[in-house]
């Protein structure tokens, strides 16, 4: 769902499946579930709450396990997932 220069003010807002352009988070709590995209654009944040369940909770454990358990292999294949996070380069699928 787009919206688009909403100000959210002391709300919850699910995120999966937005698409938010513009808009003003204020002491909101934001929730990504990891069941679908949501997009960000000029929005800003002033004392948000980031929280992460199901999927996104899973795949967070899973980068955080490969950083500290995989050896020097897994922490710098975390590290240069956020170097092309940092970078703004897309995040590739594999190919089958």
């Amino acid at each position: 769902m787009k919206i688009e220069g909403k100000d959210f003010f002391r709300e919850t807002i699910h995120l999966d499946f937005s698409d938010l352009v513009n808009c003003t988070f204020t002491d909101c709590t934001l929730i990504y579930h990891g069941f679908g995209p949501v997009g960000m654009v000029g929005c800003s944040f002033n004392n948000v709450k980031w929280s992460f369940f199901d999927a996104a909770t899973n795949t967070i454990t899973f980068l955080a396990g490969l950083y500290v358990g995989a050896g020097p292999g897994g922490k710098n294949l975390i590290e240069n997932v956020f170097e092309d996070i940092r970078s703004g380069k897309p995040i590739r699928k594999p190919s089958n």
